[in-house]
């Protein structure tokens, strides 16, 4: 951004915005995908795991339609408290900047 002319400089920062945004995007889902997937992959490799307690028990006690519902209900409860915490220290994060002022650690000399 330093060397860009001022010009250009109101599309650049969409552009990155834009890319960040999408970027964030990406992993967010990658990450949502993962949490969910692998429980599932584990059961499968290793049946003996911790993890494989809960989902023997859904398949032994519930047919296939509704494990699979409590199952992602449950995922979901947890992506859900995940990402409210991810908020929320974001939020704080920003908010002691502000009262605070950025650490020695975020402040960059830009000439």
């Amino acid at each position: 951004m330093r060397h860009c002319p001022d010009s250009k400089r109101g599309i650049v920062v969409w552009v990155f915005t834009f890319a960040g945004l999408l970027a964030k995007l990406f992993f967010f889902v990658a990450g949502l995908i993962g949490i969910y997937c692998i429980p599932l992959l584990l059961v499968a490799q290793h049946p003996d795991a911790p993890v494989a307690i809960p989902i023997r028990w859904l398949r032994a006690h519930c047919s296939h339609d509704t494990a699979a519902l409590i199952y992602t209900v449950v995922w979901g409860v947890i992506v859900g408290i995940l990402t409210y915490i991810i908020i929320v220290f974001d939020y704080m994060r920003e908010r002691r900047k502000i009262y605070y002022g950025a650490p020695e650690s975020d402040k960059t000399d830009v000439a």
